[in-house]
């Protein structure tokens, strides 16, 4: 693999095209994606027409499947070299930890959020699903309630199957609702 197969879609937005867009915002760091395409200005439609995954090729064109959890914004140039380097060196197998992992996510903690982060702490999980799971096993092995705001990913009901917890479903709202207080009142 080359860095040309790694090149963007040329019929995806540019940087440079957006800039003649003068309905788009200038770009930043906060707002655009690695190739410099602001969050707002992906189109469903293009993306459609650049991918194969499930979310973008299996509904028709008026569905937009947020459950299905993927990226459609461009692969950060320091994960693409990282892929790259390990495809061209066959270096596609098992790990047996997380290695340079728990430091690099420490320091990503510590300089995001504050957190202390002990690298032993830190764990690989196959999939984020399995992840909830054991986390939830681990931080409240007894069970509870679990607030769940919907609509959510399917996939969560089925997990959350796994652990001894009561799902309790937060709908989302058009309007948001009147306290309670208010409504006793009011009826």
């Amino acid at each position: 693999m080359s860095d040309a197969d790694c090149a963007p879609n040329p019929t995806a937005l540019t940087a440079r095209a957006l800039a003649q867009r003068p309905d788009v915002a200038p770009c930043t760091e906060a707002t655009a994606d690695p190739s410099g395409v602001p969050f707002t200005a992906l189109d469903p439609r293009g993306l459609r027409a650049q991918r194969t995954s499930i979310k973008w090729s299996r509904f028709a064109e008026d569905v937009l499947p947020l459950f299905v959890a993927e990226m459609d914004f461009a692969v950060a140039p320091e994960i693409r070299r990282a892929l790259v380097e390990r495809v061209d060196a066959s270096d596609l197998g098992y790990v047996d930890g997380p290695g340079e992992l728990a430091a690099a996510f420490a320091g990503f903690a510590a300089d995001r959020w504050g957190w202390r982060v002990p690298h032993d702490r830190v764990h690989l999980a196959t999939d984020v699903a399995t992840a909830v799971v054991e986390a939830l096993r681990v931080g409240r092995p007894g069970g509870g309630r679990l607030a769940l705001a919907t609509p959510t990913y399917p996939g969560f009901f089925e997990m959350l199957e796994e652990v001894p917890f009561e799902v309790v479903e937060i709908p989302l709202a058009a309007e948001p609702s009147p306290p309670a207080r208010a409504r006793r009142r009011a009826e």
